[in-house]
């Protein structure tokens, strides 16, 4: 017999016996740290900016709907326009400025440091001063 055949798979030698999750358990844990610090705070900032948006929009359409309450309007009528107006005027506004965005740079906002040192508040600093070595008697072990 010239050569054997296993009688089952082996795959390809990168994935190690692991499977296909093997690769892509690797690629996940590449990809976590771009994930925590990049991903999920423009998220939460995106959010954040449409909910206050949604706030200013939802208060605005409530004051022009009790104008319209206050003036005898049709209530049915002019609230399907006011809210039709609300939807128009909050996807103009997620277009014109994408929520969550803060400008050009992709950086985050870093904090001010100090320009003075805590050591400087406190005024200059005190040499120690030396203490005089007492006098001794001489004893027996001394030349």
């Amino acid at each position: 017999m010239s050569q054997q055949v296993l009688p089952f798979f082996v795959g390809a030698r990168m994935q190690r016996g692991h499977g296909i999750g093997q690769l892509f358990r690797g690629l996940a844990r590449m990809a976590m740290p771009f994930w925590k610090h990049t991903v999920v705070p423009a998220a939460r900032r995106a959010a954040a900016a449409g909910a206050k948006q949604l706030k200013r929009t939802a208060l605005q359409t409530g004051v022009r709907l009790a104008s319209d309450a206050l003036r005898g309007a049709n209530m049915k009528q002019a609230a399907k326009n006011r809210l039709k107006e609300a939807g128009v005027q909050l996807v103009r506004h997620a277009i014109k400025r994408p929520a969550g965005s803060r400008g050009t740079s992709s950086q985050p906002a870093t904090k001010r440091r100090r320009t003075s040192t805590p050591t400087a508040s406190r005024g200059p600093r005190r040499r120690a001063s030396k203490k005089k070595k007492k006098s001794r008697s001489p004893d027996i072990f001394d030349d």
